[in-house]
C-alpha cells in the first residue's frame, strides 16, 4: 500500500479531543499507520544536529591548520559553531527534562490504574 504523505496534517478525534500530527510524525509500516511522539522527533533531530556541528568544527580546525582560511575567519566561524552547539546542548537538557516529566506522569498514571484495579477487585469480594 503506497501512501504519499507530503504536507498533510492528520487530525484524530480521540476522547472528545482533536489531535493534530505533522507529516514528519506519520509513517506507514506494513499497512499500519504509525505516529511518532514529538519528543522522539526532537531527540532524533538533536542526535543528528550535534554530530554535524562537531564535524563542521573539526573540518574548520583542519582548514585553519592547513592555512586555507585566515585565523580571524576561523575565530568567527568557531564561535558560531560553539554558540550553535551550546544552544543544542540547552535544547537537549530541556528535552531530557520534558522526557523525565512525561515518565513521571506515566508512572503516576500506572500507579493510579493499579490502585483502581485493587479497589475494583475488592468490590467483587463477597464475605460470608
Amino acid at each position: 500500500m503506497n501512501l504519499f504523505i507530503a504536507t498533510i496534517n492528520l487530525a484524530v478525534y480521540l476522547l472528545r479531543e482533536f489531535l493534530s500530527y505533522s507529516s514528519d510524525q506519520i509513517k506507514v509500516d506494513n499497512g499500519n499507520l504509525v505516529i511518532s511522539p514529538t519528543l522522539k522527533l526532537k531527540a532524533n533531530a538533536l542526535c543528528q544536529e550535534i554530530p554535524l556541528i562537531w564535524r563542521k568544527d573539526r573540518a574548520l580546525n583542519e582548514l585553519v591548520e592547513k592555512k586555507k582560511i585566515p585565523p580571524e575567519m576561523y575565530d568567527d566561524l568557531h564561535m558560531t559553531f560553539e554558540g550553535a552547539l551550546n544552544q543544542l546542548k540547552d535544547n537537549a537538557k530541556e528535552l531530557t527534562e520534558e522526557i523525565d516529566r512525561q515518565i513521571d506522569r506515566c508512572n503516576k498514571q500506572i500507579l493510579r490504574h493499579r490502585v483502581q484495579q485493587r479497589f475494583h477487585l475488592c468490590d467483587r469480594w463477597v464475605l460470608p
